[in-house]
């Protein structure tokens, strides 16, 4: 048997110049991370050119985008974040933001399933404001370090960048 006998190749094309996409997304992202959702789908989490966060994936089994900002009840302009996906799926997110003059605020999220980015629990937020001007924002994730004898806990390391006082 000949390898012509058992595969055949065939090509199509089709020129796409009448196409519009269902919903129209006009935002640029000033910067973007993915993670997977709750169903184990690709997510994504940006930051728009207003210090708005949103977020495009799927809740509840249905695609959609949401603004996290507002889900989260955060009125001031967002600077930075970072998110961080451990194996187990958790996500950790560290979010900076301006609070006007040189003041601002960190919001650090952790230990969220996939699901929680859409609603997060009060309980899993450390929430700083009235800090220095932060202008961005690191985080190394799930290192394991021991506490007490046999167990270990997933703790994540973070480090924030902010303007030298004057």
């Amino acid at each position: 048997m000949s390898f012509g006998d058992w595969a055949v190749m065939k090509t199509d094309a089709e020129l796409m110049t009448s196409y519009m996409p269902a919903e129209e997304i006009v935002i640029v992202p000033k910067k973007f991370t993915a993670f997977k959702d709750g169903s184990a789908h690709p997510a994504v989490l940006f930051l728009d050119d207003k210090g708005v966060l949103h977020a495009v994936g799927g809740k509840e089994g249905v695609r959609q985008k949401a603004n996290l900002s507002q889900v989260y009840g955060i009125s001031f302009e967002i600077v930075d974040f970072v998110l961080r996906q451990a194996d187990d799926g958790t996500v950790s997110l560290a979010i900076a933001t301006l609070e006007g003059g040189s003041k601002g605020g960190l919001y650090l999220y952790f230990g969220l399933t996939a699901m929680e980015i859409w609603c997060p629990p009060s309980d899993k937020l450390i929430k700083g404001d009235n800090l220095p001007e932060i202008t961005n924002v690191f985080m190394v994730c799930s290192s394991l370090v021991p506490v007490g004898d046999a167990a270990e806990e997933k703790l994540d390391s973070y480090y924030i960048l902010g303007r030298r006082p004057r």
